[in-house]
């Protein structure tokens, strides 16, 4: 797996599907979001989570025939 990149670094270069780390006044926590250009799907309006860092979602396991 990758490691995390902040989102002071740089955001995905096109819309994606990515693991997220959200910070929230209760807690933090990992999830998946859409990146879609220019905002995130889920946490787009939501002020109290914020996304501080991303990465690739793993290559998934090759299924056997």
């Amino acid at each position: 797996m990758s490691d995390w990149i902040s989102v002071k670094d740089r955001l995905p270069k096109a819309p994606m599907l990515v693991l997220v780390y959200v910070k929230h006044p209760s807690g933090a926590w990992i999830t998946t979001d859409v990146w879609l250009g220019d905002r995130w799907l889920e946490n787009a309006d939501e002020a109290e989570h914020e996304i501080t860092h991303w990465m690739p979602l793993p290559v998934p396991p090759k299924e056997e025939a």
